[in-house]
């Protein structure tokens, strides 16, 4: 059994969580680019009347929410994935210390006969 619940769940997915905080700090500064990109779609494309300008912007917005969104996916994947792995990890870790640890006295492994006995 671990002796710390942190120290488990790194030693368990260091690596996943490494890859779960470099999505994140790729996600914060693209939260920011599609309020840039519609300020200047109404500053500049609107006001000025320039079409292209405007089909331009709108592509770079399309892109921007796309690349945020899928880089939001990828890490709550990478979030589960880790929840995942420990959970599964920590019940091998509970079951090992269940049945294969040196059994307390009067432990029996079958729980009808502990009934049974104590009728």
């Amino acid at each position: 059994m671990p002796s710390s619940l942190y120290k488990y769940i790194i030693q368990k997915s260091a690596r996943a969580q490494i890859i779960a905080v470099i999505l994140t700090l790729a996600i914060v500064p693209l939260a920011t680019v599609p309020l840039d990109l519609q300020r200047r779609m109404l500053n500049d494309a609107v006001t000025d009347g320039n079409v292209n300008l405007l089909i331009q912007l709108g592509a770079l917005y399309l892109v921007a929410i796309l690349l945020a969104d899928g880089l939001k996916y990828a890490m709550n994947r990478v979030r589960g994935q880790i929840s995942a792995q420990v959970t599964h990890a920590l019940r091998h870790s509970v079951y090992y210390c269940v049945y294969t640890v040196v059994k307390p006295e009067g432990w029996k492994h079958n729980a009808h006969q502990n009934v049974d006995e104590g009728q």
